[in-house]
């Protein structure tokens, strides 16, 4: 799909599409028209890619879920360092999971967010919650750092 140029005064609003020329009346219906077409071209790019099949897991990787909820301001900055860790140390992949939307009788809602799980246990040691209630955690001496982090992965990829 091409789009000509429709702004230009001097000379009738032209649109291309795959070779065909089509003229409208004025530049407004040229505007709503062009605006039609990028917002369906943009709309067929993001359906198409919302119902293509999900990649296929690698079974050699290691999934770390990611609990946290939107009410928990540590959530998004743990992320970034469990991630920044994972990609140093490879073969895992992250889930983000929001505790909110979890069954309320599923044990990962009592994890205090943010929490970083590994074959279903906290990386840093705490242990499974009996009550699913949701809760902000705080880690001593502030958020694990990124070197942190890493060396727990490290002594999970090699037991």
């Amino acid at each position: 799909m091409i789009l000509a140029n429709l702004y230009d005064g001097h000379v009738q609003p032209l649109i291309q599409i795959r070779g065909a020329r089509v003229l409208v009346a004025n530049m407004l219906t040229a505007r709503i028209l062009h605006a039609c077409l990028y917002t369906s071209m943009l709309c067929v790019c993001l359906t198409s890619a919302c119902h293509s099949p999900p990649p296929k897991e690698n079974s050699a990787l290691i999934r770390i879920e990611i609990l946290g909820f939107p009410d928990c301001p540590n959530t998004p900055e743990f992320g970034q360092r469990v991630q920044t860790a994972a990609n140093e140390v490879g073969g895992f992949v992250l889930i983000a999971v929001d505790q909110q939307t979890l069954p309320a009788n599923d044990v990962r809602r009592g994890f205090p967010a943010p929490t970083a799980l590994v074959h279903g246990r906290d990386l840093f040691g705490l242990p499974v919650p009996t009550l699913p209630t949701l809760s902000c955690r705080t880690y001593a001496g502030g958020l694990p750092s990124v070197n942190e982090i890493a060396a727990k992965l490290r002594a999970v990829r090699t037991p």
